[in-house]
């Protein structure tokens, strides 16, 4: 998807990049991959045959919302953290540079997963392949959700980060509406009106005690299957300290008895649904919001998430 986020490269560049990593006169071709919503994404094509990915993250001078600060140095610690604790599927990290040296933004080259997205997959799945496939994902957040913080938060910046669950998610969300103000966004509900209903929820987020890594944009897109199996889950960049439910796949839009079968969740108590719902908020906010930011070609995006929006927020 065109986006004003993406920070595209010269040939030159992404081959001193690729030679930094593996050597001189190691690469053999690379290819611009259009699928993703914010950052620049090609595939290199090693001599050797390997394969792997660059990423590129915005030019610095780009606006970019409150809750994507330090997306790369975020994606590549929270990948490292992962294979530390032998989460499958995780791509290895070749290089990182966050200095400008070479361009005027980080980037990021790493392993190319094996396999096809999870949402290509599924066009040639019938029912209980798609089943089978979703208490798959369940299991592997879980495991990835066993891993614990210390505070809650960010991933990596410290004064994002705090000792009470709700204190962190007040902020989160408060940061995020600010976004919305700041570039004049409707949504057709006031916005101190959230967060004083938020705040009159706040009892419903003291049982959130420990902090878990959250891998937050876990959709079809991002799992990538193989014979049947996974064999990756990538864009780690908005991982964070917070609690299961925080997980993409428990929203409102896409939440599967089959998914909360693999995920061990059972039936959600009241405090856990309200906490549910508010994570709808939050993340539809961001994708309402990044319409504006990113300079999209339409406004599809916007008035799809908008629907869930409005049918959320009467819930709450």
């Amino acid at each position: 998807m065109g986006s004003i986020t993406k920070n595209y490269l010269a040939q030159e560049i992404i081959q001193e990049i690729t030679e930094r990593a593996f050597g001189k006169g190691t690469m053999e071709s690379f290819q611009e991959l259009e699928g993703g919503f914010c950052n620049a994404v090609y595939r290199i094509c090693l001599k050797d045959k390997r394969e792997a990915i660059l990423k590129v993250a915005p030019a610095d001078h780009i606006r970019l919302m409150s809750c994507e600060t330090e997306m790369m140095r975020t994606e590549v610690g929270a990948m490292r953290l992962a294979e530390e604790n032998h989460i499958k599927g995780v791509p290895a990290v070749y290089a990182f540079d966050d200095s400008r040296t070479l361009c005027n933004g980080a980037y990021l080259l790493m392993e190319k997963k094996e396999g096809i997205s999870l949402m290509d997959a599924k066009q040639k799945m019938d029912e209980a392949q798609k089943d089978a496939a979703d208490r798959k994902v369940g299991g592997l957040l879980r495991e990835i959700n066993s891993i614990k913080g210390e505070k809650f938060g960010h991933f990596c910046v410290p004064k994002l980060q705090y000792e009470v669950w709700f204190d962190a998610f007040y902020h989160m969300i408060s940061r995020v509406i600010q976004d919305g103000i700041d570039a004049d966004i409707s949504i057709g509900v006031s916005y101190q009106e959230i967060l004083d209903k938020l705040m009159s929820h706040r009892e419903h987020f003291e049982q959130v005690k420990e902090p878990r890594l959250i891998h937050f944009d876990s959709w079809d897109g991002n799992i990538h299957m193989k014979d049947q199996e996974i064999s990756g889950i990538i864009d780690w960049e908005r991982a964070m300290w917070a609690e299961g439910l925080m997980e993409d796949r428990f929203r409102f839009h896409c939440v599967s008895n089959a998914f909360q079968e693999g995920y061990g969740a059972g039936p959600l108590t009241q405090s856990q649904q309200i906490r549910s719902h508010w994570y709808d908020v939050y993340l539809y906010l961001i994708m309402m919001f990044e319409v504006t930011y990113r300079q999209y070609e339409t406004m599809d995006q916007y008035h799809w998430v908008h629907g869930l929006f409005e049918q959320v927020w009467k819930l709450l």
